[in-house]
């Protein structure tokens, strides 16, 4: 078999399966059949003619079961055209599943016979008996020639001798008798058929029969039509095969180039532009006239040449994007969801390596969106969403590359289960946490390994992370980005270059040598000139940072990169933060050495992770050729490829993220977790705990779980204005608590960078100042017997073998703003009785600073650890009123008050619900379930209000 007709039948094919897929969904999208029935006639019209062509040439060239499964859905097809009717959902679910089994037969098409398609075919085979048994709809007459004519692609006339029979059979399978006769022995066939005059004469070959092409006067005006705007392979009616080949075949407007040339035309401009580049070097250092003009020519010449070559590879985004309806239909029928998918940007072009490489990051995504973006119907609607979800994929070409949307109006990505998940996983510590932001913690995602999928399902999990999505897009220079707000939706944002083979590159001297920075990482360069490097530069944590935009960037020195093997520790960036300030340091007593000192950085970035890059000086930009690098330096990861400059030398292309791993790395430890007694993890008063320092002398603790994030700033940043300290992070101006004011501990100590402990619950614009961070463990947190006991202490305990002080932070917050403390105390109050009050919580230290708020001479307070011991405590003992968490285990808050609304006995006691869930929704189901107040934690103005009026204090 001819390898070179059978490659062409599988790349027309390909164009049939595809006209078939759209043509579905273009049937599946129509809302009233009867009303459009224009619509549905020429789409099955469209999709019939795709499977007659298809079959027609699966029968020519001998693949039975391509011919098999094609003459069967031809079959459905053709009833439904006919029958006028667009396919039921059972029926489109069948053609799809058909287009799947052809497309696995065309993966291994030499071998396709070989194939089982048994399944398929016996469910088409049915289908077709199943509806034979039923009631079709007939087609208006007046429809019928030319739903003929439109769903073929030739007529012929020809008459054979004998062998009646088989020429039927073979006609069966190549295309429909339109009329049959029968003179003397010699049977006269009129033919429509999708195959062009050549196929078919060629299948009737062995009936030694004439065919000559047949119009009738039924198609006769469109014949002219077609003449007249010259459709190359219309019917056409005329007694002379030579004359017909002349018109239906005239030169072909267009060729097939094998890929491999197309590569090698690539490789050759790609070495052009080398030479380019040298004679334009040449032509300006020698100053010749002449050799300037032939230069400039040469340059116009080779880009454009260079630009029609790389055209050559260039093909539509749409060979990508017309998959993704499939994906989204076969999705939201196995998640029982109603998903819409817009596409945008069809047209766009890049190259086909480029094309081939994101097929698997994009389908990925989309599965992401469906499966864990769009919410359940009933869920949009309980959200005052459209229950029909909207996934929408924008392409647009910009400046050298090309960038990809996907969003969703989903639920959004939620950055605390993101971030809880990557702790259980280890990938960071609760320190780290609490130093990110929302975005950040989302960016956890794209770490190796990541996955919040309790379970794999053909859908999600996989074994394919964003990890891989964000590698695979790097790996060809491009940058990968999530975008995502709670309730609202997320975007996946894919920014890629039009082609691998020639690059805009930034030119760099560094060390005595020129590397190349890629355009598309490239955001800006910036120079610092003279006392500005001192001033500008700083080192936080370790780490030498710029202030860029309002924002820190940290910083890597480019040729202490290339003078250490080894990734950098945190030890090592200190090292460096230090040797150059101390170098600044000296230069700044030597004024004239100062002024004339210059410093580049080039803001380059990688997905989302953007840093500073330190270099000698930067150059030119200048379009480059990739080439790969030596086998023996392909382990050096902070190299991306290598290139020929203008002057003949190689230099070397950076890989941005390979050196941001090396000198950035992932994460960034700043303490490790530890655990010195497992005693005390099994404790059932276990509480996870952060220690730190704000004085010479003593030693501070606060729950973990009572911290939002801890800021890193610097003593010089903060500011103070009447009285009160600030200091500006972002844009947002936050008050400083310093508990060596507030408590009259121990005198702080002179630490130039500091620390800002922001609470996690309640609208404090406040935090708590501390000098040192000790780290997290796990501590008994029991203040019963509290060494110190005094305004603004919760208690203390031994941390390790030093006594810690747990200082209540929102007495701290308080105090700091103004607000009236005195007036927030239940000691002055007395009863006749003492009011009974049982706290239900499962955090010990939330339970103790409840209670400490509580206690006095007139309140006796009880704790449970979930609602079933509260439950068991109410029934035992009367109680005046019950202080309930809603998450907690065994019973949680909303099943503990519907036990006791439904309990005579105990049914109305007064009941607070004091919860971290701080949602309208949240609150609705609170007060549903039977509370009688709802409270956030912890509002303690608020929370006070509420138990005054509980107890009718005044």
């Amino acid at each position: 078999m001819d390898e070179e007709i059978v490659e062409s039948f599988r790349l027309e094919s390909e164009e049939h399966l595809e006209a078939m897929e759209a043509e579905l969904f273009a049937l599946e999208k129509i809302e009233d059949p009867v009303k459009e029935e224009s619509s549905v006639i020429e789409s099955l019209n469209s999709a019939f003619r795709a499977a007659h062509s298809l079959k027609g040439a699966a029968v020519f060239l001998g693949f039975k079961n391509i011919t098999t499964v094609t003459h069967a859905m031809e079959n459905i097809l053709g009833e439904l055209r006919d029958s006028v009717k667009r396919p039921s959902v059972d029926c489109a679910n069948l053609l799809f599943d058909s287009l799947d089994a052809l497309s696995k037969l065309f993966v291994e098409l030499y071998e396709s016979d070989n194939i089982d398609v048994g399944s398929i075919i016996k469910r088409l085979n049915r289908y077709v008996e199943e509806s034979e048994r039923g009631s079709k709809l007939e087609r208006p007459e007046s429809d019928s020639e030319f739903s003929a004519h439109e769903s073929l692609g030739g007529m012929y006339k020809f008459c054979v001798t004998s062998g009646n029979k088989a020429v039927l059979g073979e006609l069966e399978l190549v295309g429909e008798v339109l009329e049959s006769t029968e003179d003397g022995g010699c049977y006269k066939y009129i033919v429509t058929s999708a195959l062009e005059y050549e196929l078919f004469s060629l299948s009737l070959e062995e009936f030694e029969c004439e065919v000559v092409p047949y119009v009738e006067k039924a198609i006769a005006e469109e014949k002219k039509s077609v003449e007249e705007n010259f459709v190359v392979d219309a019917p056409v009616k005329s007694e002379d095969i030579k004359s017909v080949k002349k018109i239906a075949k005239p030169m072909d407007a267009s060729v097939r180039v094998p890929v491999a040339l197309l590569s090698e035309l690539m490789a050759l401009a790609g070495e052009l532009v080398l030479v380019r580049n040298q004679h334009l070097r040449w032509a300006s250092e020698c100053g010749d006239s002449s050799a300037k003009e032939i230069s400039s020519r040469l340059d116009t010449v080779t880009t454009e040449l260079q630009t029609s070559i790389i055209r050559t590879r260039m093909q539509p985004l749409d060979k990508v994007l017309s998959r993704l309806p499939r994906i989204v239909r076969d999705i939201s029928i196995a998640l029982d969801k109603k998903i819409d998918l817009d596409i945008v940007g069809r047209e766009v072009e890049v190259d086909k390596t480029i094309l081939e490489s994101i097929v698997d990051p994009l389908t990925h995504l989309l599965r992401n969106s469906c499966d864990h973006g769009i919410e359940m119907p009933a869920a949009r609607v309980a959200a005052q969403k459209d229950e029909v979800g909207c996934i929408r994929v924008a392409a647009v070409q910009e400046s050298g590359h090309i960038s990809i949307c996907i969003s969703d109006d989903g639920n959004g990505i939620d950055p605390n289960k993101i971030a809880e998940s990557a702790l259980k996983k280890g990938m960071v510590t609760e320190l780290e946490l609490m130093k990110m932001s929302n975005q950040e913690k989302i960016s956890l995602i794209m770490l190796p390994g990541f996955s919040t999928a309790e379970s794999v399902s053909n859908i999600s999990g996989r074994g394919v992370g964003m990890d891989v999505v964000r590698s695979s897009i790097e790996k060809l220079g491009g940058t990968f980005e999530i975008k995502s707000e709670i309730g609202v939706g997320t975007e996946f944002l894919l920014t890629l270059p039009l082609t691998l083979a020639i690059i805009q590159s930034l030119v760099i001297a560094e060390s005595g040598y020129k590397y190349l920075i890629p355009r598309i990482n490239l955001e800006e360069v910036i120079s610092l000139v003279g006392k500005n490097i001192h001033a500008k530069i700083k080192t936080v944590n370790g780490q030498e940072v710029l202030n860029y935009h309002d924002s820190l960037l940290q910083l890597v020195r480019l040729n202490e990169v290339f003078a250490s093997s080894k990734a950098f520790d945190s030890q090592k960036r200190e090292e460096i933060s230090k040797k150059y300030q101390q170098v600044y340091s000296n230069r700044l007593e030597v004024d004239d050495a100062v002024d004339s000192l210059v410093l580049d950085i080039a803001v380059v970035r990688v997905g989302q992770k953007r840093f500073g890059l330190i270099i000698d000086r930067a150059l030119e930009t200048e379009e480059i050729v990739v080439k790969p690098l030596h086998p023996a330096q392909s382990n050096i990861k902070i190299f991306l490829g290598s290139t020929i400059m203008g002057d003949g030398a190689t230099s070397l292309i950076l890989d941005i993220d390979g050196i941001a791993k090396h000198a950035l790395s992932e994460v960034h430890y700043l303490e490790n977790e530890h655990v010195a007694d497992r005693s005390i993890v099994n404790s059932e008063l276990s509480q996870k705990i952060i220690s730190f320092a704000a004085g010479s002398n003593d030693k501070f603790a606060l729950a973990l779980s009572f911290i939002r994030r801890i800021y890193t700033i610097k003593a010089c940043d903060i500011q103070s204005i009447g009285g009160k300290e600030f200091v500006m992070i972002g844009e947002k101006s936050i008050n400083i608590a310093r508990l060596s004011k507030i408590m009259e501990y121990s005198v702080e100590n002179r630490s130039q960078e500091l620390y800002l402990i922001m609470p996690r619950f309640g609208k404090y614009n406040c935090g708590i100042l501390a000098s040192e961070i000790f780290g997290i463990t796990d501590a008994i947190i029991d203040f019963e017997d509290s060494m110190l006991k005094r305004d603004g202490v919760l208690g203390t305990t031994f941390v390790g073998d030093k006594l810690t002080i747990f200082p209540d932070i929102y007495y701290v917050c308080e105090r700091t703003l103004g607000t009236d403390i005195a007036g927030l105390s239940f000691k002055s109050k007395v009863f006749s009785t003492p009011k009974q009050v049982l706290i239900a919580e499962d955090t010990p230290f939330f339970r103790q600073l409840i209670k400490t708020y509580l206690s006095c001479e007139s309140m006796v307070v009880d704790t449970a650890s979930n609602g079933q011991e509260a439950l068991d405590m109410l029934l035992k003992k009367q109680y005046d009123l019950l202080l309930s968490d809603i998450e907690m285990p065994i019973m949680d808050g909303l099943e503990l008050i519907k036990e006791v609304r439904s309990r005579d006995d105990i049914k109305n006691i007064p009941a607070i619900s004091l919860t971290s869930l701080n949602t309208d929704d949240d609150r609705r189901r609170c007060l549903q379930a039977g509370y009688d107040k709802y409270l956030a934690k912890l509002n303690r103005e608020e929370f006070h209000d509420s138990i005054k009026k509980i107890f009718n204090m005044n």
